[in-house]
């Protein structure tokens, strides 16, 4: 069983059909970048509105295959 880690993210931007965050490790280089699809929902749980992101700070949860499974707020 994989455990699911916490990693501190900053939304950069939202391009088109993807989102864009930085991380720890992941400058505004070379972003970390997930499908909207998967990350709309977890925002809209969390009660944000996908155009007024960039900027935000969260919490991603990621599963031990590297996918983003959730979002937190800090």
């Amino acid at each position: 069983m994989f455990e699911t880690v916490r990693m501190p993210v900053t939304v950069l931007l939202v391009v088109g059909d993807r989102v864009e965050f930085t991380t720890p490790d992941r400058d505004h280089k070379d972003p970390m970048t997930e499908p909207l699809a998967r990350v709309l929902p977890l925002v809209e749980h969390l009660g944000l509105n996908v155009r007024t992101l960039p900027g935000t700070r969260l919490v991603a949860l990621i599963d031990g295959a590297g996918d983003l499974v959730g979002l937190e707020r800090p």
